[in-house]
């Protein structure tokens, strides 16, 4: 396994952040979480934290405020593909 080739845990949460934010536009992203790990010799970094979806109007947000959903994410720390999230 190379070193060099190997992204920060900046780089990973760069990822997941235009991941989520394509998915998810005007979302506000909140990390609490990133671990490099390794799975079958493949090292992963575990992302988790908070993502909080605005509603679609000024009067829903007021009247109803978004609350925010939990996400975890692995992140190949070699290729930098998302493998895998969840969104809870």
């Amino acid at each position: 396994m190379n070193q060099e080739k190997r992204l920060t845990p900046d780089e990973a949460k760069g990822i997941v952040m235009r991941f989520l934010l394509n998915r998810y536009p005007g979302a506000k992203v909140t990390f609490s979480q990133a671990a490099l790990t390794t799975e079958s010799a493949v090292p992963l970094y575990h992302l988790e934290g908070k993502l909080k979806i605005p509603s679609g109007s000024l009067i829903s947000q007021l009247l109803w405020p978004s609350k925010p959903y939990t996400f975890k994410i692995k992140v190949s720390a070699l290729e930098g593909k998302v493998l895998s999230w969840e969104l809870e």
